[in-house]
This record gives structure tokens, C-alpha cells and sequence, in this order.
């Protein structure tokens, strides 16, 4: 029987033409593939990218049962759940009206958005950081280092930024045993304890407190929560520019800051010491019966936790208490009832739907948090008086 050798030329032909064909195809997913390992082995890094597209209001579009998007959201790992993601399966209209034509697809603040490339494979960390414009952190990402160099604050002091989260009214959520919470206070220098005790909510506090923690979802601790605009920074504790930033409290005035008071000196006479005090600024006079016609006239309606009475929080009423005392000589407006006041500590109907106290309304719009007279009056539009 007569056995036919195979034909060696044309086997080692075809096992070439099989090698090219190999590396020309699969070696782009080999680079992307140890760009996502580089990255992801940097933790620093791919906050830093997460977190600036998570400022560019990040939107993944996709599908659970799609296979890219998982492999998406696998790069990113646990930084992914900074981005919001709509099954396009369950929100076809929306997804209709975003243009989406293919999975994943990203949306981003600046009106770009990226698909995935139609001839295969995922969007690139290179490809998201130019589309959302964070090329920078990406650099900082891959490096391990600032592109820029070291990082600069853009909030003024720790001062400045915990009077901003003050005014706006923003909620810090976490637990007096939280390490991260701790952690997150002591980077304010003293100045949440200053500025932001009355805006801290113990959600390990009373059964009335965990209620409130659970409807906001506020786990993992510690979270930030902007009532008037439904921001929300959910742990674990942040950079203060990033916070800064997030909150649109990047590049505050330093030119409000409340003067020093001396202390009085002592000045000794014959035999008897004497306390000189120092020259006291002269103030202007508020014309209080003019400015309580005027809020009346703007339907300005006060909403605080007066008492621990009910359901009332020991943080609500200290923060109203706090209000009360920024507000100064117009305290005795609320005290007197001289505008409209409404005590949410005796249960009224009308207090249904407010959670954060103290809360201003206005005929148009509503003012959550503590405001010193000046900014209160000038956001009114009684000013003048």
C-alpha cells in the first residue's frame, strides 16, 4: 500500500498565513487589553479618571445581556458605579431620543457622546477620557503622577468651602463610628465643626434618623446630599477640590470673611483694672418693619424644627437654631412671627414633603439651608431696606 506524504510547503504556508492573520487581528486587542491592566492596577489613577467623568455626568447606555457592556463596566471595576447605566432594553424611548445605535454607548455633560466601534471590541479608556474631556487625569491615570504637576486648590481655604456646603445647604450623612466620616471631617480643619455640625445627620442615630438615611440612600457613608439640586457624592470620603468642584464651590471670594472681634484689653488705674473694648464698626441700621412687609409681600415662608417635640431630630433643631443665630437682628421676624413661620415640630400638614430644616419659600422656588441675613434679603429682593 502506497502511503502519500503531506505536503510540507503548503503546511507551512498556511501556518503562517494563520500567524499574520492572528497578530493583525487580535493585537489591538492585546494593547487595549494592557491598558485596561495598567490602569486598573492603579487605584489613585483610575479615581482620578472615574471621578472627572463622573463631573461630566457619564451616562452608559447598553443592555445587561450585552457582552461588551459588561466587559465596559469590568474595566472600571467599582468605580463604575459613579456612572449612571440605562438598559436600553426597558428604556427604549429614551435611549431612542439619545441616538443611541449601538452598545455601549457614552453620553457626556459637553454634548459628545462615543459608541462602540462597529467593526468590534470596547471603547478604550483613551477613547472616553478625549470624548468627556479628561485626558489629563487620563495621563495622571496611567503615570501614576499629576500631567500638570501638583494638584491646586481652587476653593480658597477648608473655611471657605465648609461656609459654601453651608449655605447651599448641603447634608453630610455618615456615623459618629464611621472612619471614613471622621476622616472626611478632619481634611475640613475644624471647619465642619465650625460651619457644618448643624448639617450632619447621625444615620446611626434615633429609628427616625436610619428612616430618613434609607429613604436618601445614603450607604455606603460617607455621602454628601445637595437637597435643592438632587446632587449626591456617595463614599468614600473625597478630595475637598473635589468636593469643591461637585458642588460649584470652585473659586469662592475670600473677601466675606467675618472680621476677628479683639479681645478687651485690660488697662490698669489708680488701685481698679478697668476692661477697655475695643471701637465697635459701626453697623447699618435695618429697617426691620420695612424688610418683614417686604418678605410678606415676596409670600416668603419660614419651615424650622423649633423644639423636640413629634418627629423633630436633634439636627434639625440645632440647625434652626443655627439659622436663627445667622440671622441676627431678623430672628425677631421669626420669633414674633412677624413673617409667616411654620413650626414642623408640631406636625402641621404643611411641613409633608420638607426633610431638611431650616427650608425657605419663596412664590417661585424654594431655599434649602442656612443663610446669613445679607444673603437672604439679597436673594429675596428686600435689600434695599
Amino acid at each position: 500500500m502506497k502511503v502519500q506524504m503531506p505536503k510540507l510547503k503548503t503546511t507551512f504556508f498556511l501556518a503562517g498565513l494563520f500567524g499574520l492573520f492572528s497578530l493583525f487581528c487580535f493585537s489591538p486587542l492585546l494593547q487595549k487589553t494592557t491598558s485596561a491592566a495598567q490602569l486598573n492596577s492603579n487605584t489613585e489613577g483610575l479615581q482620578a479618571l472615574s471621578e472627572c467623568m463622573e463631573r461630566k455626568k457619564a451616562i452608559m447606555y447598553g443592555s445587561r445581556n450585552c457582552s461588551h457592556c459588561t466587559k465596559q463596566k469590568e474595566m472600571f471595576g467599582k468605580e463604575f458605579r459613579r456612572f449612571q447605566f440605562v438598559d436600553c432594553s426597558s428604556n427604549k424611548k429614551r435611549c431612542r431620543q439619545a441616538g443611541v445605535d449601538i452598545y455601549p454607548y457614552w453620553t457626556f455633560s459637553n454634548g459628545k457622546s462615543i459608541g462602540r466601534p462597529k467593526t468590534g471590541g470596547e471603547l478604550t479608556f483613551s477613547d472616553l477620557a478625549r470624548a468627556s474631556g479628561c485626558q489629563d487625569f487620563l495621563a495622571t491615570a496611567l503615570t501614576g503622577s499629576s500631567a500638570g504637576g501638583n494638584k491646586s486648590q481652587i476653593f480658597g481655604t477648608p473655611s471657605d468651602l465648609a461656609q459654601c456646603l453651608k449655605r447651599k445647604g448641603v447634608i453630610f450623612f455618615g456615623s459618629p463610628k464611621c472612619s471614613r466620616c471622621n476622616k472626611q471631617k478632619e481634611m475640613f480643619q475644624g471647619a465642619f465643626e465650625q460651619y457644618l455640625s448643624g448639617n450632619f445627620h447621625n444615620c446611626k442615630g434615633s429609628s427616625a434618623e436610619k428612616k430618613v438615611c434609607r429613604e436618601k440612600k445614603t450607604y455606603p457613608f460617607p455621602t454628601w446630599l445637595e437637597p435643592s439640586t438632587g446632587k449626591k457624592l456617595v463614599g468614600p470620603q473625597r478630595e475637598l477640590d473635589y468636593i469643591a468642584s461637585y458642588f460649584d464651590c470652585d473659586n469662592i471670594s475670600l473677601e466675606k470673611q467675618q472680621p476677628v472681634m479683639e479681645e478687651p484689653k485690660e488697662v490698669e488705674t489708680t488701685g481698679e483694672i478697668f476692661f477697655e473694648r475695643p471701637a465697635q464698626q459701626e453697623t447699618t441700621k435695618l429697617d426691620l418693619t420695612a424688610i418683614s412687609n417686604c418678605l410678606r409681600e415676596k409670600s416668603v415662608i419660614f419651615y424650622g424644627m423649633m423644639s423636640l417635640q413629634g418627629n423633630a431630630l436633634p439636627s434639625q433643631v440645632k440647625s434652626t437654631e443655627i439659622q436663627l443665630r445667622e440671622l441676627g437682628p431678623l430672628a425677631d421676624l421669626i420669633k414674633a412671627e412677624l413673617i409667616q413661620v411654620v413650626d414642623c415640630s408640631l406636625g402641621p400638614a404643611e411641613c409633608n414633603g420638607i426633610s431638611v430644616f431650616p427650608t425657605w419659600s419663596l412664590s417661585q422656588r424654594e431655599l434649602v439651608g442656612i443663610y446669613s441675613s445679607e444673603e437672604l434679603l439679597e436673594v429675596v429682593g428686600c435689600n434695599r431696606y
